[in-house]
């Protein structure tokens, strides 16, 4: 799922982290985040904030998609071969 830091003044996405693998970092914490910018939303200038305590209460989980045994890939055996090298 990815992580996208957002300005509050405009709401542009200034950082999308997409995965795993996109940086030998991982994911930036919100305080690295403002500080990587400049303290400040590089499209509407506005001033950016280091998140104060508990981050989580600026955070937005959207919820998971719901899914039922219909909509998932059914398993082809006809497609798959398995071939022994002994």
């Amino acid at each position: 799922m990815p992580v996208r830091y957002r300005c509050s003044h405009c709401g542009n996405v200034i950082y999308e982290f997409k995965g795993v693998g996109q940086s030998y970092t991982g994911l930036i914490s919100p305080r690295e985040f403002v500080k990587l910018v400049g303290y400040h939303c590089p499209y509407c200038k506005a001033p950016l904030k280091e998140p104060e305590g508990d981050v989580r209460k600026y955070m937005y989980i959207r919820p998971a998609v719901p899914f039922t045994r219909d909509s998932l890939p059914l398993f082809d055996s006809s497609r798959t071969t398995i071939t022994s090298t002994a």
